[in-house]
């Protein structure tokens, strides 16, 4: 179960130290555990139900002990045990008792069940919508390094949903979840593409050095070297100082380190695709000396196709 639109909840599993002994000795151990009290065996067997490992998969019995494990007090539990309340899977659907669960869990830290709950009050499902704790769950969750949590987050701010709009911070969030394999936030920054090339064109040297990094990385576009020093040298060298001395000197770093990194025939060709788009259209008149507005660009790098 995936980040993603729609009514979703994403599920974990709970990694358990490798026991020793036959398979059939280990669920025996899990067993035992469970109805000593244990809530992480009682969860680790619902997600073996789940799974169909070592068992045969039945949806009824993990609900069972995804049930006695949530009671247990296991966070990995409660999530999961919210899941299936919010998609009837074992039980009947009952999205307020999925928000109860999410909400035990997310109270412990669990990542995942504070991206859940923040999905809840997003979409009003079993609580009135409410986008300021949707944000705060989120939040919370990115930064617990929660892939689907981070664009979840991306989304509310690229849209301006209950906060002020931020295309920079969305793609700051995209840029992270991305480089962490979520597709969603590669797809996010594809879509973003030409908006985050206008800011950089009118000078935002942010905005050029996140181009920078998403051509040097083939997040949302293709991997393209000269691209890479192209963005990075129009952020040092035709935009704007940065305000934020931290965001000057990571334009600084990068800019050294793809100096350095890039070969010098990859920088000319960069430097080639600079001056195209220093040089006016045709029937563009050129800038005064001195002016700050920039001509429209000759060159539009598109999104990455997708197969």
């Amino acid at each position: 179960m995936r980040a993603g639109p729609g009514k979703t909840g994403r599920m974990t599993t709970h990694r358990s130290a490798p026991h020793s002994g036959t398979q059939s000795e280990r669920l025996d151990a899990l067993l035992r555990a469970a109805r000593a009290g244990e809530g992480r065996a009682s969860c680790r067997l619902g997600d073996l139900y789940r799974q169909g490992e070592a068992v045969e998969q039945d949806w009824d019995e993990a609900f069972r002990w995804y049930s006695l494990g949530a009671s247990q007090g296991d966070a990995h539990a409660q999530n999961n045990l919210a899941t299936l309340f919010l998609h009837g899977i074992g039980c009947l659907p009952e999205e307020t008792r999925a928000v109860f669960w999410y909400r035990k869990s997310a109270a412990q830290g669990h990542a995942t069940a504070q991206a859940n709950l923040g999905k809840r009050y997003l979409r009003g499902e079993g609580v009135a919508p409410d986008p300021l704790e949707a944000f705060r769950w989120f939040e919370a969750a990115s930064r617990q390094g929660d892939l689907g949590g981070m664009w979840e987050l991306a989304m509310m701010v690229r849209f301006g949903r209950g906060v002020a709009r931020d295309l920079l911070a969305a793609v700051q969030l995209c840029l992270a979840a991305a480089r962490g394999g979520l597709v969603a936030a590669e797809v996010t920054l594809g879509d973003c593409l030409d908006e985050l090339q206008d800011l950089a064109l009118a000078g935002d040297a942010t905005a050029s050095r996140y181009l920078c990094e998403m051509h040097h990385l083939g997040l949302g576009v293709a991997p393209v070297p000269p691209l890479t020093w192209t963005w990075i040298r129009w952020a040092k060298v035709h935009c704007r100082p940065a305000a934020d001395p931290d965001r000057a000197a990571e334009i600084e770093s990068t800019f050294a380190f793809y100096e350095q990194w890039l070969s010098a025939e990859i920088r000319a060709e960069g430097e080639r695709v600079l001056a195209a788009l220093l040089r006016p259209l045709p029937g563009i008149p050129p800038r005064r000396a001195g002016s700050r507005e920039r001509p429209p660009p000759r060159v539009r790098y598109k999104r990455r196709s997708r197969s």
